[in-house]
């Protein structure tokens, strides 16, 4: 899956996430272009966090108004006519010409979409499509990579886009993607000369010129962060340059020092265009202008400290190498302080036209990598992942992906092989017959008002998602459902993508359902139960509607048929959150038996339906006790208190819970409690909130939120010391 997203430079709030999918199910072979990842069309769709009233049935009305959905190819990719009007090499047309394509194949044809463009574009109009975003070719437009404008070029290019607006579609382009003149190559060495920087601002501004009259969203570079490594690095792709052992058979190189050199002068590039754009252009064709990386997102592969940090200093090399200096002027500090001099040094002038040189930041998402740390402080030859100090990254892309998602670069060195697309081309057919596959068909479906999942896709996920509906109402909850669902969004499709089982997901995978205590317990004044901050909030009429939740779904009553219906749909799991003020009434102190024995039978009821209990011991709902006394999370106090909490939930839960959550969500309750003052216990300080009960939003909310950091990190360490060992080998007190 290339998942890409636009990030705003604005100061608006968005919860938007626009994602960009290579198609949606596996009948996307027949992609239209050399390499697989040339699917003619990427569908962009928005994860919403407001559920639809039917969250089976999500329609396009569902989105915001104005939320564009769209396809995108690059020229290599899909262009052909390679020798064609003009137009000269690539490093990309050297590298397939030279035998490096698994299978042989090159792009001297492809899709051949300069000869079919209108088709292409009639097929985008027929699916409903908003916006193309497709990449320029430099050596079509300017053969030699600086000079002289190719016409054959630049009325293509000129047709293309009055093409796509007369259809009513906005053409988004890519002035660089991948595709170096080889002119270039061979004159200076392309990228690794800073002569590049001043041939790609000529070109760019050539593009700005002649098309910026009717493109309004530009993107510098694609992918920035990745070319060096290839090319410069491994040496797996064009330009082939590499040193051993990082790479082999290359055409020269060195590797410790190549990638940081490229990736300087395309920083510099993508810079100097922005600047050239806004000085001159920007404020006339009322476009924007900005740069898509590639972002893998990087996780700890073991529980190790080590590989922790591992992955979030990959994260730095991978993400901040280029976002850093985008945002701050210079380049990430760990990279800084662990490449040293092999990394380009900003000058202050430099560092001031990097500095927000952007109007959003593109966002290209395969997958997330596992990495381990690996100590290379004496290691003397060095590359950019021995400077990074993580091996083996594992991928577990069938968690964000789709079918056989490579990145576009990885997918070019595996030719016909995979294939991918909503649209189809005969490669056989001299004119590279299209034809619209059931992905497209299913896309047009959607965009012109139909279901986000045909009726019978994701059979197994929908029932479990009717099933949870179906409990919700009938549930006399505060909050619309007593049962919130997390999913997993695959990457791996099954053969057949419209039916999709539990058994396509990975062995172990669990199914779970959750909830909070204050949202589906009731019994709020029984059993020895005494009031939370929410309790507070809502009898005082601060919940909407004037709701409470004094019965709520009352499963304090209705546990047990609330755990066959879990077991009925199959669920594997369910996360649940202890009530502090249940199980200790005054925050700290005596336990409450009653309030002990309704966790021990609901754990015992999970357990004997074969249902993992995973427990949340603090979900916002502080007892008022402590709040009243000094002032909750405030104070210093509440660390304590919070870690005696937690050991009592150890100690009587723990030879059974094998799951635990300290807090929930710590990171949004200083926000609504102590910011903005529309969550308990209602402090804020004007402007920022108004109606409070006291409070300074400039400094609660970070005192707060530490003392939140400082309570988790005491229960872990209790937890730990004193339990993780006993209760992992099973043995009860």
């Amino acid at each position: 899956m290339a998942a890409s997203a636009i990030v705003p430079q604005v100061e608006e709030k968005s919860s938007l996430l626009l994602v960009v999918v290579d198609g949606v199910d596996v009948q996307l072979a027949g992609t239209r272009a050399l390499v697989p990842s040339s699917s003619l069309f990427i569908v962009v769709f928005l994860l919403l966090g407001a559920v639809a009233r039917d969250a089976s049935a999500l329609t396009r009305h569902d989105f915001p108004e104005g939320f564009v959905f769209g396809a995108g190819s690059s020229a290599f990719q899909v262009e052909g006519a390679a020798a064609e009007d003009g137009r000269k090499p690539s490093i990309w047309d050297t590298f397939t010409h030279q035998g490096y394509m698994p299978d042989g194949s090159n792009a001297d044809v492809s899709s051949d979409q300069y000869h079919h463009y209108k088709e292409d574009v009639k097929l985008m109009y027929d699916m409903g499509l908003d916006a193309y975003r497709f990449s320029i070719a430099w050596p079509r437009l300017i053969p030699d990579g600086r000079g002289e404008i190719n016409p054959k070029g630049l009325e293509y290019y000129n047709n293309l886009i009055d093409e796509l607006i007369m259809h009513g579609i906005q053409p988004h382009v890519t002035i660089y993607h991948f595709d170096l003149p080889q002119a270039l190559q061979d004159e200076y060495g392309g990228m690794l000369s800073p002569r590049f920087i001043e041939d790609y601002a000529a070109y760019a501004e050539v593009c700005f010129k002649n098309f910026g009259d009717r493109v309004k969203h530009w993107a510098t570079f694609n992918q920035p962060n990745i070319e060096p490594i290839g090319g410069f690095d491994a040496g797996d792709r064009p330009p082939r340059r590499c040193s051993y052992p990082f790479g082999t058979n290359c055409t020269g190189g060195d590797s410790s020092t190549e990638p940081y050199i490229v990736a300087h002068h395309l920083l510099l590039a993508h810079a100097s265009a922005v600047s050239i754009y806004r000085q001159k252009y920007q404020a006339i064709q009322g476009g924007q202008i900005g740069i898509t990386l590639m972002v893998r997102w990087h996780e700890q592969y073991t529980d190790k400290t080590a590989d922790a940090v591992a992955a979030i200093r990959m994260n730095e090399f991978h993400i901040g190498w280029f976002l850093h200096p985008l945002v701050h002027g210079n380049y990430p500090p760990v990279m800084r302080s662990r490449v040293g001099a092999r990394l380009p040094s900003i000058t202050a002038s430099d560092s001031e036209k990097i500095r927000g040189s952007f109007d959003f930041i593109g966002i290209n998402h395969y997958n997330v990598i596992f990495v381990q740390s690996i100590d290379t402080d004496d290691q003397k030859l060095r590359d950019y992942y021995v400077d990074a100090g993580v091996q083996g990254e594992h991928s577990v892309s069938f968690l964000v992906s789709w079918q056989g998602a490579e990145s576009p670069e990885t997918r070019f060195l595996y030719g016909y092989r995979l294939r991918f697309g909503l649209c189809g081309v005969d490669f056989t057919a001299a004119a590279r017959t299209r034809y619209l596959k059931n992905s497209a068909r299913w896309y047009s479906g959607f965009l012109r008002g139909g279901e986000l999942r045909p009726e019978k896709s994701y059979a197994t996920l929908s029932k479990l998602v009717a099933g949870l509906l179906a409990m919700a109402a009938g549930a006399r909850a505060l909050v619309p459902s007593p049962f919130i669902v997390v999913f997993l969004l695959l990457a791996a499709a099954a053969r057949d993508a419209s039916a999709l089982t539990r058994h396509d997901f990975p062995e172990g995978f669990v199914f779970g359902a959750g909830t909070s205590a204050f949202q589906v317990e009731g019994a709020a004044a029984e059993d020895g139960r005494k009031p939370s901050i929410w309790d507070t909030f809502t009898h005082q009429g601060y919940s909407p509607g004037g709701a409470i939740a004094d019965v709520s779904a009352d499963q304090y009553h209705h546990y047990k048929e609330d755990v066959k219906l879990m077991y009925d749909m199959g669920l594997d799991a369910y996360r649940f959150s202890i009530a502090w003020p249940r199980l200790i009434p005054d925050g700290r102190g005596e336990i409450n038996p009653k309030g002990l024995e309704y966790y021990n039978n609901l754990i015992d009821e999970l357990i004997m339906h074969g249902i993992q209990p995973h427990v949340t011991m603090y979900h916002f709902d502080l007892p008022q006790a402590l709040q009243d006394e000094y002032g909750g999370i405030l104070s210093p106090r509440f660390i304590e208190d919070y870690t005696a909490y937690a050991e009592v939930c150890f100690k009587n839960f723990g030879d059974r819970v094998k799951h635990w959550v300290t807090v929930n969500e710590p990171n949004i309750e200083p926000i609504g409690g102590y910011d903005a003052g529309v969550q308990p216990p209602r402090r804020c300080s004007y402007p920022f909130g108004t109606n409070c009960t006291g409070g300074d939003s400039s400094t609660e909310p970070y005192i707060v939120a530490h003392h939140l950091l400082l309570a988790h990190a005491s229960a872990v360490s209790i937890y730990r010391q004193k339990y993780q060992v006993i209760w992992m080998e099973g043995t009860r007190p």
